[in-house]
């Protein structure tokens, strides 16, 4: 990092920052995905993301969980929470994504939104002057000149100079200056909309001392742990009784005349994706949305012919965390809607799930 001071965040969120390490980031931060970072983001409620009891600004919230899954290399689930944040931080959100993707005349077009003014843009105006003062570079010197001619920050003029040092056209010097600046964009905008998702500086601290967070972090583990077992306990013993059904002989039925269309539903078992409780429900449930009876958690029950049969009840990281576009509500599904329709339990309104993000290398 280069100014950014992780005081002001909660430990969990320090804790996220400093996981891509000391080294300066790339150019692109796509294809840097990281896995642990993602799956522990994602497992983060608010109070212990942000430190604080509840937000003063939701959609700020959403802001900095987009920010740290951007940084953590993830830019389809930031693209996605991008999508929950006010007009101004979603503009700019979704023009980061397309910009680390190398699509920089779609940037552009994101950046044409913010109308050149932006809470951090004087003080990233201040640092690429500073950060820029000794390059020798072509196209850095042009976009210092610019910057010292009109006090004001070049979004577009930054995008043709990442271009430019994709292309391989800038020496390694002057990339370094852009990747610096790159840097300090990422950290003036996480202190922004962290800020006023907590609403001040000082609400960041609320969380217990050392000990005591250390003692709960080890019972949450505990937990975990216990939870992992009493999931496994359960899958093997509905995966050998479902052995045992299937290893019996068909039943011969008896011959009452009965009518096909009386005879008893068929019933399939499906645990629930997070807590593992055993639900028994009819077959043609098979392929709809259903809500866990102990944990609410909403899953799809998977349909006839999918990996796993009747059981079904995919790993913990066999799931996505995704937030509802209209009433934000936050969802827990299956991965394998990741690219499909879905609809939010809450306010019945459909969308698409993100699909997996695609690795793209670094040239």
């Amino acid at each position: 990092m280069i100014g950014l001071d992780l005081g002001n965040f909660s430990p969990e969120m320090a804790k996220l920052v400093l996981l891509r390490g000391a080294g300066l980031p790339g150019l692109s931060w796509i294809g840097e995905g990281h896995r642990v970072g993602r799956k522990r983001l994602e497992a983060a409620e608010d109070r212990e993301l942000f430190g604080c009891e509840s937000l003063a600004d939701e959609k700020m919230g959403a802001a900095v969980r987009a920010l740290l899954y951007l940084w953590l290399g993830w830019p389809g689930d930031c693209a996605m929470f991008a999508q929950v944040a006010g007009d101004a931080e979603r503009a700019y959100l979704t023009g980061l994504c397309e910009r680390h993707a190398r699509h920089f005349d779609k940037a552009k077009e994101l950046f044409k939104q913010l109308g050149g003014h932006h809470a951090i843009y004087q003080d990233l105006t201040a640092y690429a002057l500073t950060a820029s003062a000794t390059a020798a570079d072509p196209c850095v010197r042009r976009l210092r000149e610019m910057l010292e001619q009109d006090q004001r920050w070049e979004a577009f003029l930054f995008c043709d100079a990442l271009a430019q040092a994709s292309a391989g056209k800038i020496k390694p010097a002057g990339e370094a200056v852009l990747r610096q600046i790159q840097c300090r964009e990422f950290e003036l905008l996480l202190a922004y909309c962290h800020e006023k998702a907590v609403g001040g500086k000082q609400k960041a601290r609320l969380l217990p001392d050392d000990a005591e967070r250390r003692a709960a972090e080890r019972e949450r583990q505990l937990r975990e742990i216990r939870r992992r077992r009493v999931e496994k306990h359960k899958r093997d013993k509905f995966r050998a009784e479902m052995n045992t059904k299937d290893a019996l002989p068909p039943q011969p039925t008896a011959s009452t005349g009965a009518s096909p269309s009386r005879a008893a539903p068929v019933k399939i078992g499906v645990l629930c994706p997070k807590c593992g409780y055993s639900h028994q429900m009819n077959a043609d449930q098979r392929g709809k949305l259903h809500r866990c009876e102990k944990c609410a958690t909403a899953f799809l029950v998977p349909p006839a012919g999918s990996p796993g049969g009747a059981l079904a009840a995919p790993a913990a990281d066999g799931v996505v965390a995704v937030l509802c576009p209209k009433c934000s509500k936050r969802l827990v599904l299956p991965a394998a809607l990741r690219g499909k329709l879905t609809s939010c339990l809450q306010c019945q309104t459909t969308f698409m799930v993100p699909k997996p993000p695609v690795a793209v290398t670094a040239r």
